[in-house]
């Protein structure tokens, strides 16, 4: 894994800072979102804008540090599955993560990060990761964009044509959107789609993430190969999703509501 290596190199070839920065940036961000998301919280503040906007912006790394560096418990013996072959003898299988993992136990907190990241993203008039050099254009542009492109979903506010208006907040929201009446199951789902292709890259980095901890054992180097092929896999039934709802199934989000991640997205694009 490149994980592997970044952990490595982050304990021995960069400094002591760095290392202990990468380490915590996961318990601080969880920290963080305590504050945001805490009954007196103000969101009208200077200094509560920049923090909400730290906490949307560290969401993706911070999600990745805790499976880096925690996803692991204090026996690594603890979680060995053992199978017996066609002779009857034992042979010892892919260490698993164990069930308190960091990840595992405070994922809804991450997610909405995300999606407060997605909101944060989508207001700034941001579309690709920023990744794509200018020579990666030239000399494959056409390779490049059908490798990473999603399935076509019509229909959205969320779309790449979408632009912030100039005071920052979302153009493509209705002013109905922000009304309190938007609280009800019916209109929060209506909203979520509006948002769908805005939502959609964090959604699939959160599905990632959520398989990438349920494969990622540290110094695993024989599990490597299947565990990288079920990753692949997943990330391709993202880009397949044919809606919104079909990527929240496919991204197992059953314990938050749409009206909630609709709430975050909104956070982050307003904050």
């Amino acid at each position: 894994y490149s994980a592997d290596m970044f952990a490595l190199n982050s304990e021995h070839d960069e400094s002591v800072e760095v290392s202990r920065h990468a380490r915590g940036l996961s318990a601080g961000f969880l920290v963080g979102v305590d504050i945001v998301d805490g009954p007196e919280f103000s969101r009208h503040e200077g200094r509560s804008k920049r923090l909400e906007r730290g906490v949307a912006d560290a969401a993706p790394m911070a999600a990745l540090c805790s499976i880096l560096f925690y996803n692991a418990d204090s026996e690594p013996s603890g979680n060995t599955k053992k199978t017996h072959n066609l002779s009857g003898s034992q042979h010892q299988e892919r260490k698993a993560p164990p069930p308190t993992r960091q990840w595992e136990l405070y994922k809804s907190k991450f997610l909405l990060g995300l999606v407060r990241c997605a909101g944060r993203r989508h207001s700034l008039g941001l579309t690709d990761s920023g990744c794509v050099t200018s020579r990666g254009i030239s000399t494959g542009r056409k390779n490049v964009e059908k490798a990473r492109s999603f399935a076509d979903w019509s229909g959205g506010s969320g779309s790449e044509d979408s632009a912030p208006d100039s005071s920052g907040v979302l153009s493509s929201l209705t002013a109905s959107a922000w009304t309190k009446s938007s609280s009800s199951s019916l209109r929060r789902t209506t909203m979520i789609e509006e948002y769908s292709r805005a939502l959609r890259p964090m959604l699939t980095l959160y599905a990632v993430f959520d398989q990438l901890s349920k494969e990622f054992v540290l110094g695993d180097d024989e599990g490597a190969e299947e565990s990288s092929e079920r990753l692949a896999a997943k990330l391709e039934s993202c880009y397949k999703a044919e809606d919104i709802n079909d990527l929240l199934r496919i991204a197992e989000i059953n314990d938050v509501g749409n009206d909630v991640i609709c709430k975050y997205f909104e956070k982050g694009a307003t904050s």
